[in-house]
């Protein structure tokens, strides 16, 4: 294997696709990033825990077909710090040499026959396309309120649902609920169809993560009973849909409210912070400014 890539494309795609890497698992392959030539001017980086895999492509000069694995935490402290020109990679037997201007250095990995085969391939028959940008900022305005990735039940995911250009998303961990309405442009082939599904919130923390990394104005969804495959750009992420029924969410919702009172949000995110100081870590829901969303309007019973 030997190819010749641009530093920022490669280490973008580093970046990308190490999000699916286990640091500390039984299999020491799954911390390291599948890297294989495609065709004569692209190649593929891949990364998986088994519950998460993530794909991306990026343009390069194909001189020598092949792939091999590299660990991922070396592999990008050592593309992060080369000069910002093009990167040789070439494969000799278990080493693979990176060399950019005056630097050199010399990774073994592991082969690429001990890497899981991942399945990226979908049918279209379920699936749908929609705007990147309120898909991504509903993410990050529902999954504070989901419960813990360990708890492996459906309180740790978040239901998506899409009817014709209306995305809602919702999550709660039994104490707590969030839930946010966007309007989206649904370029599906059957607008009419109502999309719905249960994801990992911690696959959602990941691809809001990842889509900022790329340019892509639309994302496409695509499903079958137990798998779904987001895509953003040349970017494939591909999990297990979680199984069960979802709360009923909408029935803990107050339909219309006694009192109501009109604050200024960046006035009330100022005092929660100052007053959240004072509460202990294990009870307190407000940490971060990020964490937290609120609506110009709050209503008060």
């Amino acid at each position: 294997m030997k190819f010749v890539v641009g530093k920022e494309d490669l280490l973008n795609a580093i970046r990308i696709v190490e999000r699916a890497t286990v640091v500390k698992g039984l299999q020491p392959v799954l911390a390291n990033i599948l890297i294989e030539t495609i065709a004569n001017d692209q190649i593929k980086l891949t990364a998986t825990d088994f519950d998460l895999s993530i794909t991306t492509l990026i343009d390069a000069e194909i001189q020598q077909e092949g792939k091999f694995t590299l660990p991922a935490k070396k592999l990008g402290e050592i593309v992060s710090r080369l000069q910002d020109e093009l990167v040789k990679i070439e494969l000799n037997g278990s080493t693979t040499t990176i060399t950019c201007k005056n630097s050199k250095f010399d990774i073994i990995g592991i082969s690429a026959t001990e890497f899981p085969q991942v399945e990226e391939n979908i049918a279209d028959d379920d699936s749908i396309e929609i705007d990147t940008k309120p898909f991504t900022k509903a993410i990050r305005q529902v999954v504070s309120a989901a419960a813990g990735y360990e708890t492996n039940n459906l309180l740790s995911g978040v239901v998506c649902e899409v009817n014709k250009n209306v995305l809602e998303m919702a999550a709660t961990d039994g104490n707590r609920l969030a839930r946010v309405r966007e309007v989206v442009r649904n370029n599906s082939v059957d607008e009419d169809k109502v999309f719905e599904m249960l994801i990992s919130s911690k696959v959602l923390s990941e691809l809001s993560k990842i889509a900022l990394l790329t340019e892509s104005e639309y994302i496409k969804i695509s499903k079958e009973v137990k798998k779904i495959v987001i895509t953003i750009d040349k970017t494939k992420i591909i999990t297990r849909l979680m199984q069960g029924q979802f709360p009923k969410y909408n029935q803990l919702i107050p339909q219309t409210f006694p009192k109501e009172a009109k604050v200024n949000k960046g006035s009330l995110i100022a005092a929660l912070e100052r007053v959240a100081v004072m509460v202990n870590e294990k009870n307190c829901i407000v940490t971060k400014r990020k964490q937290l969303s609120i609506s110009s309007v709050l209503c008060f019973e």
